[in-house]
């Protein structure tokens, strides 16, 4: 379920390296490692579900291209709202409409597909299988929690979720699920997290962290103000954080 901080935030200034191109169907933006890391092989292919502003974005294009560099991964981030996202005049009316108490009344729940992985390669023509991981980032938590349900993907990162239905939706993950929170997230709070913590701790087959991040706010991993050192680093870190549990837990076989 959607709520006022998933339409808040911060545009990031930069301009995004990688390409548009139709995937299964769908417009898609694809980046791939830098030039000078293109002597080495692919480590696999992350798919990320984007937040309520879709996948032009430029948030969301700034943050895939660096995993894809940091992690040396091709990256793939498609439209999933059929070209109408959000529009970014959210971003400057949303605080003004939170401060008159009326924002929460105006939302409605707003979900993802998750239908377009395949275990092929996303292009479809090398017809080997490619490990696959799946990072979500926002828009409510269901749509990648429920893809860790099953096998379609490798594992699974997922920030600031909402929507979810605990237990169940916990205790069916079944892939090395990842999560990143703030402590001050007004969507899960405190008692959920620990929660969902104490389901994926007894889950002693399937590896799993929950790191929480003091004073970050719902949102904060792809939308927060980069020129606030502190949530710029909290930003940097959610991202370092997926990609080293996507480096762990990549399965290429």
């Amino acid at each position: 379920m959607s709520c006022p901080d998933c339409f808040k935030g911060t545009i990031h200034e930069g301009t995004p390296r990688g390409k548009e191109i139709k995937l299964l169907g769908r417009d898609t933006y694809v980046t791939e490692p830098p030039v000078d890391l293109s002597s080495q092989p692919e480590k696999g292919v992350i798919v990320i579900l984007s937040d309520a502003f879709g996948w032009t974005f430029a948030n969301s294009r700034i943050l895939a291209d660096e995993i894809a560099r940091k992690g040396h991964y091709r990256v793939y981030l498609p439209d999933f709202f059929d070209g109408r996202p959000a529009p970014l005049s959210l971003l400057d009316y949303m605080p003004k409409l939170s401060e008159a108490g009326i924002a929460a009344t105006l939302l409605k729940p707003v979900y993802a597909e998750d239908n377009a992985l395949h275990r092929k390669s996303p292009e479809g023509n090398q017809g080997k299988r490619t490990a696959i991981r799946c990072c979500r980032l926002l828009l409510g938590g269901k749509p990648a929690v429920n893809l860790a349900h099953g096998e379609l993907v490798d594992c699974v990162f997922v920030a600031h979720p909402s929507g979810l239905a605990l237990p169940d939706e916990i205790e069916k993950i079944r892939v090395p699920f990842s999560m990143a929170i703030g402590d001050v997230d007004m969507v899960m709070g405190v008692g959920e997290v620990e929660k969902a913590k104490a389901i994926l701790e007894r889950k002693g087959d399937v590896p799993s962290e929950t790191v929480v991040y003091p004073g970050a706010k719902h949102g904060f991993a792809v939308r927060g103000n980069p020129g606030d050192e502190k949530e710029k680093e909290q930003g940097i870190e959610a991202e370092d954080q997926a990609v080293k549990w996507f480096a762990t837990h990549l399965n290429v076989a």
